[in-house]
């Protein structure tokens, strides 16, 4: 650990028990260009509140993480390698170069009984953290085949135009080694050494798509304010490394997601990129359920109701079976709230932690949200509080 980030120190980790000689023809440094029309397909993960339950308080359920999502796709999926082709029109995968990241002209409609999985940012049209259920005006997005599959299962696609795409070639194993050594150390740890390990294991796909745009900001003094201000420094720019891998490996976690949310669609209520919360006390269609093996489903909690407002911000009260107890308390004074499971993001985790289903209140604003305001002399915290959003 001698880098500046953990993703730093996993991308060196992973090419010193390569070889860097090795790496480096694997996945050699792309010209700028086209790193910069790969990076159009990469995407965060699957983030999504169905609407059928969307602020309404539910039923008894329960919720599953897959055990080391990422990873776990690093492990056998075939991944991208080497210097990409470009092929015209509709790249078709090739025996030499089973993979393709591809530009594609379309409008779509949601099947019905799917959930959404198009998301379309930087369009005035469309909210872009929002999943799209209609695509009536054509829109232009670069995507994976893994993209693609899923959204043709999930809507009814009209492609317009095929824009051409990049060609890669497939490697499978490439990670096995990596993610065997720091499995290891985390089944075999406890306390900093372990979270260690889930950082090395959960750091180092990111690291692969680092955009090469690494211009900084320098500080400078405002005399008719007599504070310390931040402007743009001077353009500085550093290599890709490989941002094709990076594209991937999210491609094939976000397929992962979808498709289990999809697989039990009747009693789906949420999903938060490796985690899905289920209407049902019964065992999920189709997901292999195991508390510990790389890539399967394991149960977290089941809860006795909840409530999911949207995007990151829900609330679960867990069953008696999951139930804090007063002496398991983090907070200093036993309550109710001690029950419920809360996630609100931007949201303080203090304040967040004293809710309960009943705080929910559309608009309401809850005290204890610090937000930084530059002051003569330095920086100041002022409380501006936090308002849940109306749904």
């Amino acid at each position: 650990m001698t880098k500046l980030t953990v993703g730093s120190d996993s991308l060196d980790d992973f090419k010193t028990g390569m070889g860097k000689e090795i790496f480096a023809k694997l996945f050699p440094v792309l010209p700028v260009n086209m790193d910069d029309e790969i990076r159009k397909a990469y995407r965060g993960g699957w983030t999504y509140a169905d609407p059928r339950f969307q602020g309404k308080i539910t039923c008894s359920g329960c919720t599953f993480d897959v055990n080391s999502l990422y990873p776990s796709v690093m492990y056998d999926r075939m991944l991208p390698y080497g210097t990409p082709i470009w092929r015209e029109g509709l790249p078709e995968p090739e025996t030499d170069y089973p993979l393709v990241i591809l530009s594609i002209t379309f409008t779509a409609k949601l099947k019905k009984n799917h959930v959404p999985c198009i998301q379309i940012k930087g369009s005035g049209q469309f909210l872009a953290t929002e999943y799209q259920t209609q695509i009536n005006e054509p829109v232009t997005i670069s995507c994976t085949n893994v993209d693609l599959a899923l959204w043709e299962d999930h809507y009814e696609m009209n492609i317009i135009s095929y824009n051409g795409g990049w060609l890669f070639k497939g490697i499978q194993g490439v990670f096995c080694e990596y993610i065997d050594k720091w499995m290891a150390v985390k089944a075999n740890s406890e306390g900093g050494m372990r979270e260690l390990a889930k950082l090395h294991l959960n750091s180092l796909y990111g690291k692969f798509a680092t955009n090469p745009d690494v211009t900084g900001k320098l500080p400078y003094f405002d005399w008719e304010t007599d504070t310390v201000k931040l402007e743009e420094g001077p353009q500085e720019t550093r290599d890709p490394i490989y941002t094709a891998m990076g594209v991937f490996i999210t491609a094939y976690a976000r397929d992962v997601t979808i498709r289990a949310a999809q697989d039990n669609y009747a009693t789906f209520a949420y999903a938060d990129t490796d985690s899905l919360h289920l209407l049902t006390d019964e065992v999920p269609e189709g997901l292999w359920v195991d508390p510990q093996a790389l890539g399967a489903w394991k149960f977290e909690y089941a809860f006795s109701r909840a409530l999911f407002v949207n995007a990151k911000r829900y609330i679960e009260h867990k069953a008696p079976a999951h139930h804090h107890t007063a002496d398991k308390c983090k907070l200093e004074e036993h309550g109710p709230w001690c029950d419920y499971h809360t996630a609100i993001a931007g949201m303080p985790t203090d304040v967040g932690e004293k809710l309960t289903i009943e705080d929910f209140v559309p608009g309401r604003t809850f005290k204890g949200k610090l937000n930084p305001r530059r002051v003569p002399g330095g920086i100041v915290l002022e409380d501006v509080g936090y308002t849940l959003p109306l749904w």
